[in-house]
Order: structure tokens, then C-alpha cells, then sequence
């Protein structure tokens, strides 16, 4: 099982590869929806993968999922938007699973 330290690592570059593609996202304005959020999830879960080496473990791919959720809402949330409306749960959703299995090593 990894250290706090690995953890701490691995939430954090989630956390702002999260905040900067949520301000992508946002600039997009909507269009290509499901494909731009797996592509957000992909590079989540690659940044937090790169971030602690390479390593890989099921829990690490818990905090990259978190970091992206934590990072899309508080982009959303400074915003002013609705957090729980359904197309930002639904590309929290999506990108968040992508981030998991990313970062988790099953792809």
C-alpha cells in the first residue's frame, strides 16, 4: 500500500490538471461533450499516474477520480453554475472513471 506522501502527491496533480481542463471544458461551451470529458478523465488520470512514477494501485486510482471531481467542482462552483446539474455529474462521471482506471493501472 502506497505512503500518505504518494497519496498527497498523486490528489494533488489531479487537482490542478483537473481545475486547468475543467477551465478547457468550460471554454468549449458544451460542444463534443462525452468525448472531451474522457479526454479530460485520460489526462487526469495520466497526470496523477506520472506523478508518483508510474506507480500503480487501485487506491491511487481513488484519488485521481477525487481530485477530478474536487477540481470540476470547484471550477464549477467559482463559476456561479449549479454543481449538481446533470451535465456536469454526468462528465464527472465519465472522466472520473477514465481518471480511476487510468491511474489504477487496468488501462
Amino acid at each position: 500500500m502506497p505512503s500518505a506522501a504518494v497519496f498527497a502527491r498523486s490528489f494533488g496533480a489531479a487537482t490542478a490538471v483537473s481545475v486547468a481542463g475543467a477551465l478547457l471544458l468550460v471554454t468549449a461551451g458544451g460542444r463534443f461533450g462525452l468525448l472531451l470529458s474522457a479526454l479530460y478523465g485520460f489526462l487526469v488520470g495520466l497526470a496523477a499516474r506520472k506523478a508518483v512514477g508510474g506507480r500503480v494501485h487501485n487506491l491511487l486510482g481513488v484519488s485521481a477520480a477525487a481530485g477530478l471531481v474536487v477540481g470540476l467542482e470547484a471550477i464549477v462552483l467559482v463559476l456561479g453554475s449549479n454543481p449538481l446539474g446533470p451535465s456536469v455529474l454526468v462528465t464527472a462521471a465519465i472522466a472520473g472513471g477514465i481518471a480511476y482506471v487510468r491511474a489504477a493501472g487496468i488501462w
